[in-house]
């Protein structure tokens, strides 16, 4: 169970914190018991230690309740929305592939980042649409690795 604790615990400070949104351990113990994860006060400081020793960055604010959020991710919000932006400017990119991408982006954001994000994203207007443009950007970057020549038939 203290696995499934651990797991959750990162999974909620990922989801729920930031710098600009710190929680406190009270609402830590609500979000596991919306899980069904029952513990002690003293196994839930044990398992934010863990979690700061195995390289996770919680940081910690002394206030009236002490509040935690997790500092680094891999991306930060900007990063992501450089990239979603980028997507977004590729007319010829699909949208499901689009919507993909944002979707496993916005997973290295709290809710208030991933809310702040979707609110100022550059519209998608598609014009010439290649469905193909993934699998052939896979098929050039393994002629590259290999060494391979590459040709093209252009065509209107």
């Amino acid at each position: 169970m203290k696995k499934v604790r651990l797991l959750k615990l990162i999974d909620i400070l990922i989801k729920h914190t930031d710098i600009n949104h710190p929680i406190s351990l009270k609402e830590i113990f609500s979000y596991l018991n919306e899980e069904n994860i029952k513990c002690e006060r003293k196994a839930l400081y044990d398992d934010i230690k863990i979690l700061k020793n195995a390289g996770y960055a919680i940081c910690s604010i002394k206030e009236k309740d002490t509040k935690y959020y997790l500092k680094s991710t891999n991306l930060n919000k900007l990063e992501c929305k450089i990239i979603l932006d980028s997507l977004s400017s590729m007319n010829f990119f699909p949208k499901e592939n689009i919507d993909e991408i944002t979707e496993k982006l916005l997973k290295n954001l709290s809710i208030y980042q991933r809310k702040e994000l979707l609110n100022n994203i550059i519209p998608y207007n598609p014009t010439n649409v290649n469905h193909d443009f993934l699998k052939n950007l896979e098929l050039l970057q393994y002629a590259i690795d290999h060494d391979l020549y590459v040709s093209f038939k252009y065509f209107d």
